[in-house]
């Protein structure tokens, strides 16, 4: 896995991406510092399924409002990418993305109603 802090121009405010290697997915997390009261501290999380964003150029969009993804940081994430392509997944993470996978299934709204 990769991770990266991007400059915000907005104060308190934390931007990070990154390639998550056992999900095959960029990433990115906005927070708000802790100083802020009041708030949610989690302002934009994405890529944090399966394969959910395989292009780095669709986190641009999302993170403008927050920080600007410049060509240095998309090469970067690319290099990433790149670097671990040939190592898949381990066996042990394998299998817990298969069993997060099943419980995520389990406890989805269409299996959690109640019988007619």
């Amino acid at each position: 896995m990769s991770r990266h802090t991007i400059p915000s121009p907005i104060p308190n405010i934390t931007v990070t991406v990154g390639w998550d290697r056992p999900l095959q997915t960029y990433f990115a997390q906005v927070t708000r510092d802790h100083t802020a009261t009041d708030q949610d501290t989690v302002l934009l999380w994405i890529g944090g399924s399966r394969g959910e964003i395989t292009r780095v150029e669709d986190l641009i969009a999302p993170l403008a409002p927050y920080a600007e993804l410049n060509l240095e940081h998309i090469t970067l994430l690319r290099a990433d990418r790149a670097a671990q392509l040939d190592r898949g997944p381990s066996t042990l993470q394998r299998e817990m993305l298969n069993v997060f996978e099943r419980t995520q299934q389990t406890n989805s709204p269409a299996s959690c109603r109640a019988p007619r």
